[in-house]
């Protein structure tokens, strides 16, 4: 067994809507790439750690626009806007995987260790369990399981 002293992955856990992400009762930030940067605190965590992965667990990681169909994130990088575009500007080269544009969800798979975040659009009454991941302001699908092991 290989056993690992360091870490690559940050799960970030909040309330989010289109407009901010609510870090706790009393912070919330909106997705502006500036706002994320100058939290010191994450920069800091980021940086000495060498994230990699940030697992954005969130609603509306991502801002439901007409020009994209709901729940749809495609193999080409689309340019969109909300908290993990922001998130993934303020870190270029961190990856941030996260639902879709709608209300996600999340749960262990028993025995695996592994994250299944689903997404539900309202509008539509449909529901996703795919993952997108936007590295460098680019949004893509995400077609591996959400490791939090």
């Amino acid at each position: 067994m290989l056993i690992s002293n360091t870490f690559d992955t940050v799960v970030l856990f909040g309330h989010g809507s289109e407009k901010h992400f609510f870090m706790s009762s009393d912070e919330k930030i909106p997705p502006n790439y500036r706002k994320w940067r100058n939290k010191e605190g994450l920069r800091s965590l980021i940086e000495t750690l060498e994230i990699d992965t940030i697992i954005l667990h969130s609603c509306h990681p991502l801002v439901r626009e007409e020009r994209y169909k709901a729940l749809a994130v495609g193999d080409e990088p689309q340019r969109r806007r909300g908290t993990a575009p922001a998130l993934s500007k303020a870190f270029p080269g961190v990856q941030v995987i996260s639902g879709l544009d709608g209300a996600t969800s999340s749960y262990i798979i028993k025995g695996t260790g592994n994250m299944q975040i689903t997404t539900e659009d309202k509008g539509t009454i449909n529901v996703s369990s795919m993952t997108a991941v936007t590295k460098n302001g680019l949004t893509r699908v995400h077609r591996e399981e959400v490791k939090i092991q």
